[in-house]
């Protein structure tokens, strides 16, 4: 049994991280839908209550409450075909899909070099953070938790395809990153993320590498134009509250991190929005410290890459 252990102790000790994560997320399984956009998404939305050509052909060719989404519809439609609106089969789908990407998660960080314990923390924290239950126990929210998959698998197919220099890796990152994007626009950081472990596996940023993420570049065109067009705005009333709420998102989502201990449906700008306000003038101290601190560690791979995939990723 020891010997079976030592041998297998990687696979076991994921195997408990997905079981505490299961465990932890349990409760969402008896939620019911929420009338705070699960209504526009699910309840109320007509693209999904068929899977024949003309419903699919909806899905792909509209939005969802001004976001393009197809890919989650989709999802909603398989649902919807088997349970109607029983809402178990929507919250565990969640719940196997954030498995899955905490899966990817702690595969991810092997295959960039960290140890199996690094790469078990870093899994377990991602997997019941708090950060992480509005993706998992609100079904409207679907479409973080399905895009993660795809991403994450897309990023995946990269590496390997790094390591034997075969085309179908390329082309597979290619349509994994398709799906992500059709699942959440969000994932229209995937090229920057993929420069960004060129640079990190010492791969030279020559043409021909840059060339091969051209298609992400065609798919950003369309998919981010039908996103952004419809939410695009200037932050702010003016170019110095731009410039403040700027560095202040950059801060949040770091705090939020290190210091759950306030969560709610809707975050609000704090007000007023000028650098009188120490919410804002601590933002800029932290923005400050994070930029000096990438100049102090600049020879630190781990930690540039942390820094950019962070910001590549909210920020794209």
């Amino acid at each position: 049994m020891f010997s079976f252990f030592l041998k297998n102790r990687t696979v076991l000790i994921l195997a408990a991280v997905l079981v505490i994560t299961f465990v932890a997320y349990s409760p969402v399984l008896r939620g019911e839908f929420l009338l705070w956009d699960d209504d526009v998404h699910v309840l109320d939305n007509v693209t999904i209550r068929g899977l024949d050509l003309e419903h699919v052909q909806d899905m792909f060719t509209a939005t969802v409450n001004k976001t393009y989404i197809p890919l989650t519809s989709l999802s909603f439609a398989l649902e919807y075909r088997f349970v109607g609106y029983k809402p178990f089969l929507y919250h565990l789908d969640n719940v196997l899909l954030h498995l899955a990407v905490v899966a990817f998660v702690f595969f991810l960080g092997r295959r960039l070099g960290l140890a199996p314990p690094g790469a078990w923390v870093a899994a377990l924290i991602f997997a019941v953070h708090p950060m992480r239950v509005e993706s998992v126990a609100w079904i409207t929210e679907r479409k973080d938790v399905l895009y993660a998959v795809f991403y994450l698998a897309a990023l995946m197919a990269y590496l390997r395809y790094l390591e034997r220099k075969k085309y179908f890796w390329l082309f597979l990152t290619t349509a994994l990153g398709a799906l992500s994007m059709l699942a959440k626009a969000m994932a229209l950081s995937i090229p920057l993320i993929l420069v960004l472990i060129d640079w990190f596996k010492g791969r030279p940023l020559k043409v021909a590498t840059l060339a091969e993420k051209l298609p992400f570049l065609v798919l950003i065109g369309g998919i981010g134009w039908l996103t952004y067009s419809a939410h695009a705005r200037i932050p702010g009333e003016s170019v110095v509250q731009s410039a403040l709420i700027w560095p202040w998102t950059f801060t949040f989502y770091l705090r939020q991190f290190v210091f759950p201990v306030f969560s709610v449906p809707v975050f609000r700008l704090p007000k007023p929005v000028s650098p009188a306000n120490p919410e804002y003038l601590l933002s800029l101290l932290v923005l400050l410290a994070v930029a000096a601190a990438v100049i102090r560690f600049r020879k630190n791979k781990w930690f540039i890459f942390a820094v950019l995939f962070y910001f590549f990723r909210y920020f794209s």
